[in-house]
């Protein structure tokens, strides 16, 4: 027997219903547990932000419209779920149907809009719950059926106030999110205050993921800053599609990552050391020897065979290059980032103006 584990929330402002909607959800599922979550005033629009993944200030619609008093959660168990398409916000979808339809029901009961909330999928519910409780939702797959109690919990979601620990960051991220750190990851844990953090994912909502607050109003600017155990460091977050690297091969890298040390992830040799060297080619006007270090650890570990003299000219190492990407069928893309210094090719005005205003700064 397939058995799901799901959540069903019912904001402030639709408790009215909630006793109704406890009954209704008998018929069809197995209540495990009933919780009245209370977040602190001060933190709920940066938890509702994180939540749904979304920009959503204090006193947004959203906000005023679910209510920011307590709130209930009900966590439920469902066997032989059925999955068919809906339409959703996000457009059409497969979703386990008869909670998806019980959600339409329950919003029309308490007045139209979004005043209650479900997971429509397993991936969903995974991650409603994790944000919410720390928890995973398998922890509930052996649980015992509601005693009837509703206990009060007051909480908020992890990393509110930043993050104790890099330790206490990764073992949230390593849940919640697709992700790999570039590269630097190596001593990680000393980084210094406003030390750059490079990470690729496929999660569009990674910044809230983190927490992080955006440092430049720019749209193509993609550095956030988080606290970790009180210092500021920078995270600039490359994502499928912003031309950082061939979609493609963003893709591949994160299919193909490893767990370092049982921390974080990290890119599997070959991608780190192609993706490291196309780093130093493509994303540096100036060619330095900076990683060559790691590109030659990288390399003995494939056992990619090349003279030390590769390191000391551009265009062999350029050749290195486009065997790979070639062979991976990979384009060289320019990063609509602007801030990202790009040397093959057209920069575009505002990169071209940026460099400038950096040279001007650095003397």
């Amino acid at each position: 027997m397939n058995s799901e584990i799901h959540i069903v929330i019912v904001w402030e402002k639709g408790l009215d219903k909630v006793e109704a909607i406890l009954f209704d959800l008998k018929n069809d599922f197995q209540i495990l547990e009933v919780n009245k979550v209370v977040w602190s005033e001060y933190h709920f629009s940066n938890n509702l932000s994180r939540f749904y993944g979304q920009k959503l200030p204090s006193g947004s619609f959203k906000e005023k419209h679910c209510g920011k008093g307590p709130f209930y959660t009900i966590i439920i168990r469902q066997n032989n779920p059925i999955y068919k398409f809906r339409k959703t916000s996000k457009g059409k979808e497969k979703v386990n149907s008869i909670l998806f339809d019980k959600k339409q029901l329950y919003r029309k009961w308490t007045g139209g809009g979004h005043k209650v909330h479900t997971s429509n999928s397993e991936e969903e519910s995974f991650h409603d719950i994790y944000f919410l409780f720390d928890k995973t939702s398998d922890s509930f797959l052996g649980a015992k059926d509601w005693d009837g109690q509703i206990k009060k919990i007051e909480i908020n979601i992890k990393g509110f106030d930043g993050w104790s620990n890099f330790k206490k960051f990764f073992h949230f991220l390593n849940l919640s999110s697709n992700y790999v750190l570039l590269r630097n990851y190596e001593d990680l844990e000393n980084l210094p205050s406003k030390s750059d953090i490079d990470i690729l994912t496929s999660d569009v909502d990674f910044s809230f993921h983190i927490n992080g607050s955006k440092k430049h109003r720019y749209n193509n600017r993609v550095a956030y800053e988080i606290s970790v155990d009180e210092k500021k460091y920078d995270v600039d977050v490359r994502i499928p599609g912003d031309g950082y690297y061939d979609p493609s091969w963003c893709h591949d890298i994160l299919k193909n990552k490893i767990l370092y040390k049982e921390k974080f992830y990290i890119p599997d040799p070959i991608n780190e050391f192609y993706s490291l060297l196309y780093h130093v080619l493509i994303h540096k006007n100036e060619f330095n020897n900076k990683y060559d270090n790691r590109l030659i650890q990288l390399s003995e570990k494939l056992d990619i065979k090349f003279s030390p003299s590769l390191f000391e000219d551009r265009q062999k190492m350029m050749n290195l290059l486009e065997v790979f990407l070639s062979k991976r069928k990979y384009n060289i893309t320019r990063p609509s980032d602007f801030s990202v210094q790009y040397s093959h090719g057209r920069k575009g005005i505002k990169r071209s103006v940026w460099e400038m205003i950096g040279r001007i700064k650095n003397g």
